[in-house]
């Protein structure tokens, strides 16, 4: 599954132990190819991220 997705453009990697693979997208559109790639049984969890990234305050 990484392979296909890294072949479409996708930043995806193997995540932890597996079987869980992350995939970086922009949109929903990128999102639901995404999953239509993944198994059936698969779960699935679209998370934000922070564009300032960490941010550390003294």
């Amino acid at each position: 599954m990484v392979d296909r997705l890294r072949a479409r453009g996708v930043a995806a990697a193997v995540s932890g132990a597996g079987p869980t693979v992350i995939a970086l997208v922009t949109d929903e559109a990128d999102s639901a190819s995404v999953l239509a790639d993944a198994p059936e049984s698969w779960g699935s969890w679209a998370l934000d991220v922070d564009p300032r990234g960490l941010v550390v305050e003294v």
